[in-house]
């Protein structure tokens, strides 16, 4: 935060109590920002279904700008979701220690992730074939959209094959799982060496707070650009398989290490509400640029040509600083302007975790319902995504809000207006 060095310090003189006052709050605005980062996968994979790109089935019509809009959204949304968990799962770990920080996070993330994936997994399978069922048919021939569908569901095959069971989009919660036992290890281990863990504070508040900061930002990007110079495609690869993908884990371990370092020098979030405007422009230009230069990479690839080494630096740099000046852009803009409780905000956040696990088979499932409608690809996607997006709030408030599902994913609700200490 450029010009805030002066009272960061001063603030640094009294973390012991400053922070700790600070910490006890619940930051509105970053649970707003992740409910927005999951939100966005539902544009994302319902997008795919319009862009340019292959995915698990296609609309006959298709837009070079929906495929834009998803390649920008994957090039920043997971960075900036891991440095949030980073952020969060910091906040548990030191207000509830080791024990309830690993009970927690088992609660939250691999509870989710083992019935979630359970449940999903043939539902997806079953959405993928109503789409290519109903997308082979002639509906006129079969008397009627209506008629086609029936049809469809009448003649679908219903088996699921799991021989080449992935982790489907729940990979982020086996990788966090990692990330999560990484801690566990690390953070009591680190806090055990007096001298070195004074040496390494000390470091970081000059390169984080101190008049080192902009060192400290150039090596963050310069140390995420080399992890990111090790992934198999320009921009950032997708978890397809049970087996980690180190590259990727180490991209966002980086982003989850970010966090947590955040968190123990939250007071920057305060200085980030300003001039946070100029940080989400160039947030937006690089993740702009960062898109261009993903799909002219891979569409020379797919014309059989090199990728071209200097393109795909490109891309890789691009895409680390849409991320890193897009999570300071974020934080402050959210911060600033939903740092207080909404009602509304709050329904949304509480949501957003059951609506994206639940959102993948209406992914596929709206869009082909849709494909016999005449318009434009970019008007179907936004159309299909407040389709998907109404329904499974629907579900929520009739079958999750009020039910242990929503106690497992958000933890019981604090009451109105009180000073919760903060959902993870």
């Amino acid at each position: 935060a450029p010009g805030a060095a002066p009272a960061v310090r001063g603030a640094q003189r009294g973390r012991g109590g400053a922070q700790a006052g600070a910490g006890a709050r619940r930051y509105h605005g970053l649970d707003a920002m992740r409910a927005v980062l999951m939100s966005l996968g539902i544009v994302l994979h319902v997008g795919l279904c319009y862009g340019e790109g292959p995915w698990l089935w296609k609309d006959a019509r298709s837009s070079g700008a929906v495929w834009v809009i998803t390649t920008s959204i994957h090039v920043f949304r997971m960075p900036l979701f891991f440095a949030m968990a980073g952020f969060f799962a910091a906040m548990v770990y030191e207000r509830r220690g080791a024990r309830a920080f690993a009970v927690q996070r088992f609660e939250r993330i691999a509870i989710p992730l083992g019935l979630g994936w359970f449940v999903l997994f043939p539902l997806v399978a079953l959405a993928i074939l109503f789409a290519w069922t109903y997308g082979g048919l002639d509906v006129a021939s079969a008397g009627g959209e209506w008629a086609a569908m029936s049809l469809t569901l009448e003649h679908m095959p219903l088996s699921t094959d799991w021989s080449n069971a992935g982790p489907l989009h729940l990979w982020f919660l086996y990788d966090l799982l990692v990330l999560y036992a990484g801690a566990l290890v690390l953070a009591p281990v680190c806090g055990r060496f007096g001298p070195l863990r004074r040496a390494v504070t000390a470091a970081l508040d000059a390169l984080i707070c101190g008049a080192w900061r902009r060192l400290g930002a150039t090596l963050a990007v310069a140390a995420i650009t080399a992890a990111m110079m090790q992934m198999r495609v320009a921009g950032v690869e997708t978890e397809e398989t049970w087996r980690l993908n180190r590259a990727l884990l180490t991209v966002y371990g980086a982003w989850f290490l970010i966090g947590w370092i955040g968190w123990h020098r939250r007071e920057v979030v305060e200085h980030l509400k300003r001039g946070y405007w100029w940080r989400l422009l160039l947030g937006a230009v690089a993740t702009v640029a960062a898109a261009y230069a993903i799909l002219a990479w891979h569409l020379r690839v797919e014309q059989g040509q090199d990728g071209g080494a200097w393109l795909f630096f490109g891309a890789q740099v691009l895409s680390v600083l849409s991320s890193w000046f897009g999570l300071l852009g974020l934080v402050g803009v959210c911060e600033r302007f939903l740092g207080r409780e909404r009602r509304a905000v709050r329904y949304f956040v509480d949501a957003s975790y059951f609506v994206y696990l639940a959102h993948l088979p209406l992914a596929l499932v709206v869009p082909a319902m849709l494909r016999t409608w005449d318009a434009g690809a970019l008007l179907k996607c936004v159309v299909a995504v407040l389709l998907v997006l109404g329904v499974l709030l629907v579900i929520y408030q009739l079958f999750v809000r009020h039910t242990v599902i929503a106690v497992l994913l958000n933890g019981r609700r604090p009451q109105a207006g009180a000073n919760a200490r903060g959902a993870a």
